[in-house]
Protein backbone atom coordinates (compact mmCIF):
# COMPACT_ATOMS: atom_id res chain seq x y z
CA UNK A 1 0.00 0.00 0.00
CA UNK A 2 1.23 2.88 -1.08
CA UNK A 3 2.16 5.84 1.74
CA UNK A 4 3.76 8.90 1.62
CA UNK A 5 4.15 11.83 4.35
CA UNK A 6 2.75 15.24 4.37
CA UNK A 7 1.94 18.16 6.20
CA UNK A 8 -0.82 16.35 7.54
CA UNK A 9 1.11 13.20 8.22
CA UNK A 10 1.14 9.54 6.87
CA UNK A 11 -1.81 9.37 4.14
CA UNK A 12 -3.12 6.51 3.27
CA UNK A 13 -3.56 6.61 -0.96
CA UNK A 14 -6.25 3.74 -0.78
CA UNK A 15 -7.84 5.42 1.59
CA UNK A 16 -10.96 7.76 0.33
CA UNK A 17 -10.71 9.87 2.83
CA UNK A 18 -6.95 10.00 2.29
CA UNK A 19 -7.45 10.81 -1.54
CA UNK A 20 -9.40 13.88 -1.54
CA UNK A 21 -6.72 15.17 0.89
CA UNK A 22 -4.37 14.40 -1.67
CA UNK A 23 -6.11 16.17 -4.74
CA UNK A 24 -6.51 19.24 -2.73
CA UNK A 25 -2.77 18.92 -1.37
CA UNK A 26 -2.28 18.53 -5.05
CA UNK A 27 -4.52 21.64 -6.15
CA UNK A 28 -2.75 24.06 -3.83
CA UNK A 29 0.45 22.83 -4.49
CA UNK A 30 -0.71 23.93 -8.31
CA UNK A 31 -2.28 26.94 -7.27
CA UNK A 32 0.91 27.93 -5.48
CA UNK A 33 3.05 27.08 -8.50
CA UNK A 34 0.96 29.19 -10.78
CA UNK A 35 1.31 32.15 -8.19
CA UNK A 36 4.84 31.69 -8.60
CA UNK A 37 5.05 31.84 -11.89
CA UNK A 38 3.25 34.83 -12.46
CA UNK A 39 5.38 36.74 -9.90
CA UNK A 40 8.84 35.56 -11.62
CA UNK A 41 7.17 36.54 -15.22
CA UNK A 42 6.20 40.14 -14.19
CA UNK A 43 9.43 40.50 -12.22
CA UNK A 44 11.09 39.60 -15.83
CA UNK A 45 9.07 41.54 -17.64
CA UNK A 46 8.89 44.34 -15.33
CA UNK A 47 12.63 43.71 -15.71
CA UNK A 48 12.66 44.53 -19.49
CA UNK A 49 11.45 47.64 -19.59
CA UNK A 50 13.32 50.55 -20.31
CA UNK A 51 13.37 53.99 -17.72
CA UNK A 52 11.58 56.85 -18.80
CA UNK A 53 13.34 58.62 -21.92
CA UNK A 54 13.33 62.49 -21.87
CA UNK A 55 9.97 62.58 -23.54
CA UNK A 56 7.78 60.32 -21.87
CA UNK A 57 9.73 62.83 -18.78
CA UNK A 58 8.17 65.77 -20.71
CA UNK A 59 4.82 64.31 -21.35
CA UNK A 60 4.24 63.88 -18.04
CA UNK A 61 5.51 66.69 -16.71
CA UNK A 62 2.97 68.84 -18.72
CA UNK A 63 0.19 66.85 -17.63
CA UNK A 64 1.30 67.18 -14.32
CA UNK A 65 1.27 71.26 -14.75
CA UNK A 66 -2.35 71.27 -16.72
CA UNK A 67 -3.44 69.62 -13.22
CA UNK A 68 -1.57 72.11 -11.54
CA UNK A 69 0.98 70.26 -10.00
CA UNK A 70 3.72 72.45 -10.60
CA UNK A 71 6.28 70.33 -8.34
CA UNK A 72 5.49 67.39 -9.59
CA UNK A 73 5.72 69.01 -13.10
CA UNK A 74 9.13 70.44 -12.23
CA UNK A 75 10.72 67.36 -10.90
CA UNK A 76 10.27 65.68 -14.53
CA UNK A 77 11.29 68.60 -16.40
CA UNK A 78 14.39 68.20 -14.36
CA UNK A 79 14.82 64.57 -15.18
CA UNK A 80 14.19 65.46 -18.45
CA UNK A 81 17.05 67.87 -18.62
CA UNK A 82 19.16 65.50 -16.88
CA UNK A 83 18.88 63.43 -19.68
CA UNK A 84 19.07 66.09 -22.86
CA UNK A 85 20.47 68.73 -21.27
CA UNK A 86 20.38 70.60 -24.87
CA UNK A 87 17.40 70.74 -25.77
CA UNK A 88 15.18 73.97 -25.26
CA UNK A 89 12.11 73.65 -25.34
CA UNK A 90 12.54 71.52 -21.58
CA UNK A 91 14.64 74.35 -20.69
CA UNK A 92 11.36 76.32 -21.49
CA UNK A 93 9.34 74.27 -19.47
CA UNK A 94 11.40 73.80 -16.24
CA UNK A 95 11.16 77.76 -16.99
CA UNK A 96 7.43 78.12 -16.56
CA UNK A 97 7.58 75.63 -13.88
CA UNK A 98 9.67 77.57 -11.88
CA UNK A 99 7.51 80.67 -12.41
CA UNK A 100 4.45 79.34 -11.29
CA UNK A 101 5.69 78.15 -8.24
CA UNK A 102 7.30 81.38 -7.64
CA UNK A 103 11.06 80.78 -8.15
CA UNK A 104 11.51 83.50 -10.02
CA UNK A 105 15.21 83.53 -10.29
CA UNK A 106 15.61 80.00 -11.11
CA UNK A 107 12.90 81.19 -14.27
CA UNK A 108 14.77 83.73 -15.48
CA UNK A 109 17.99 81.79 -15.62
CA UNK A 110 16.27 78.52 -17.26
CA UNK A 111 14.91 81.53 -19.90
CA UNK A 112 18.04 82.80 -20.66
CA UNK A 113 19.47 79.47 -21.20
CA UNK A 114 17.18 78.30 -23.42
CA UNK A 115 17.51 81.41 -25.57
CA UNK A 116 20.88 80.80 -26.03
CA UNK A 117 20.42 77.68 -27.56
CA UNK A 118 17.09 78.84 -29.69
CA UNK A 119 17.58 82.56 -30.18
CA UNK A 120 14.97 82.23 -32.81
CA UNK A 121 12.37 80.03 -31.08
CA UNK A 122 9.43 82.25 -31.06
CA UNK A 123 7.44 80.41 -28.23
CA UNK A 124 10.90 80.95 -26.09
CA UNK A 125 10.90 84.51 -26.66
CA UNK A 126 7.67 85.28 -26.23
CA UNK A 127 7.60 83.55 -22.63
CA UNK A 128 10.82 84.88 -21.95
CA UNK A 129 9.29 88.65 -22.96
CA UNK A 130 6.28 88.30 -20.45
CA UNK A 131 7.98 86.74 -17.75
CA UNK A 132 10.60 89.72 -17.85
CA UNK A 133 7.82 92.36 -18.19
CA UNK A 134 6.14 90.88 -15.41
CA UNK A 135 9.51 90.14 -13.22
CA UNK A 136 10.79 94.01 -13.66
CA UNK A 137 7.36 95.58 -12.21
CA UNK A 138 7.59 92.40 -9.77
CA UNK A 139 10.99 93.53 -8.21
CA UNK A 140 11.53 97.02 -7.84
CA UNK A 141 15.07 98.05 -9.27
CA UNK A 142 18.16 97.80 -7.42
CA UNK A 143 18.43 101.35 -6.66
CA UNK A 144 15.17 101.42 -5.12
CA UNK A 145 16.14 98.19 -3.22
CA UNK A 146 19.61 100.14 -2.18
CA UNK A 147 17.34 103.28 -1.06
CA UNK A 148 14.82 101.43 1.11
CA UNK A 149 17.83 99.58 2.56
CA UNK A 150 19.45 102.75 3.50
CA UNK A 151 15.90 103.67 5.08
CA UNK A 152 15.61 100.91 7.19
CA UNK A 153 18.86 101.46 8.18
CA UNK A 154 18.31 104.76 9.70
CA UNK A 155 14.90 103.65 11.54
CA UNK A 156 17.18 100.92 13.19
CA UNK A 157 19.62 103.45 14.39
CA UNK A 158 16.96 105.28 16.19
CA UNK A 159 16.46 108.17 14.01
CA UNK A 160 12.91 109.36 14.70
CA UNK A 161 12.72 110.76 10.78
CA UNK A 162 13.19 114.72 12.09
CA UNK A 163 15.43 116.76 9.98
CA UNK A 164 18.32 117.54 11.61
CA UNK A 165 18.92 120.48 9.71
CA UNK A 166 21.00 119.46 7.14
CA UNK A 167 20.54 120.32 3.93
CA UNK A 168 19.99 117.35 1.44
CA UNK A 169 18.53 117.96 -2.62
CA UNK A 170 16.07 115.74 -2.00
CA UNK A 171 14.89 116.91 1.26
CA UNK A 172 15.35 120.32 0.11
CA UNK A 173 13.18 119.84 -2.86
CA UNK A 174 10.48 117.82 -1.02
CA UNK A 175 10.25 121.12 0.64
CA UNK A 176 9.81 123.41 -2.29
CA UNK A 177 13.27 124.74 -1.22
CA UNK A 178 16.06 124.73 -3.89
Amino acid sequence: MPRFSSDWGVVNTTDPASKRCIVSYAARIACMAAVVALCVGATVGAGSQSPPSAKDQVKFGVKMASRGLWSEALFRFRQAARMDPNNPDILNNMAVAHEALGMFEEALESYRKALAMAPSHKGIRGNYSRFVEFYQSFKPPEEEEAREEEAETEVDDGETGVDSGEATETGDRARGQR
